[in-house]
């Protein structure tokens, strides 16, 4: 059974309708900051994300998707500026807000030490539900993420890299979060695995009724996943529209990204790149 017939048999069908004007960005990030050590990573960052959106981060390796992710999601402290879920401050404190949030970590991160269906089922067991209930839950999370149910006895050690990427969709969506969190996804995975990864981004988060963040540098799967996207380059937002836009738009940093091109505003040397950065 396909994820979209799963989950709407389910009745997890709300959709991707984007927030009211009257009503709050369900993320909103105001002139962030983040530092380690003396390394300036992000800086003055604002973005506004609404509720059932898809939105997407997309940049060059290193340039600091992956802590924007975890400021925005709580993991990480930030050094200045705010964020705000639901019109309330995120913090590292507020496990009432992450609790809203699943994340789908680059590389899966499953516990190598529990076998499949209780990696899936494992923030609903520390929740407190019956091993049971909680098996029975896992497994409805991974035929919806077209595994069978014989999968779940697995280590993750045995799964190929596009199982275990989605053995983490699955345990993402067992607490059916508000927030659905996509760190590089389909990273070092063959272009058929790909697609399907991608099919099951866009399917779960409509089918959740959920607002998703996917931080990749795939601009295949923006196109096929996102609604808008941010670029960034040299910790700060250099470009942001809807993925019609990014195809278009004669921005030399977006277009630099899209076509792959070696050269052009973020390949260029140093000096000249500061030059045009303080004064763009």
């Amino acid at each position: 059974m396909g994820v979209w017939r799963y989950l709407k048999r389910r009745g997890l069908t709300a959709g991707g309708v984007f927030a009211q004007s009257d009503a709050p960005s369900k993320i909103s990030v105001r002139d962030l900051g983040k530092s380690f050590d003396e390394k300036l990573v992000l800086q003055t960052i604002d973005l506004d994300i609404e509720r059932g959106e898809s939105f997407a981060i997309i940049g060059r390796s290193g340039e600091g998707k992956s802590v924007l992710l975890k400021c925005i999601s709580g993991l990480l402290a930030i050094d200045s500026g705010e964020i705000l879920i639901d019109g309330e401050e995120m913090s590292v404190e507020r496990d009432d807000l992450r609790s809203k949030i699943g994340i789908v970590f680059q590389g899966g991160a499953l516990f190598d030490s529990l076998n499949v269906w209780q990696n899936v089922a494992f923030r609903l067991l520390q929740r407190g539900m019956s091993k049971r209930t909680a098996h029975a839950q896992a497994l409805r999370c991974l035929d919806a993420v077209e595994l069978q149910a014989s999968v779940s006895q697995l280590s993750p050690s045995e799964l190929s890299g596009g199982m275990r990427k989605r053995v983490s969709i699955a345990r993402t969506i067992a607490c059916e979060p508000e927030i659905l969190f996509f760190d590089e996804p389909t990273s070092g995975l063959d272009p058929i695995t790909t697609d399907l990864i991608n099919d099951l981004i866009v399917n779960c988060t409509k089918a959740l009724g959920a607002t998703a963040i996917t931080i990749t540098h795939d601009v295949g799967s923006v196109y096929k996943t996102a609604d808008r996207a941010a670029l960034l380059f040299g910790g700060r937002i250099v470009w942001q529209g809807s993925k019609r836009e990014m195809s278009s738009s004669k921005d030399r940093y977006i277009q630099q990204f899209v076509q792959g091109k070696a050269q052009g505003p973020m390949t260029l040397p140093s000096a000249r790149l500061a030059s045009e950065m303080a004064t763009s």
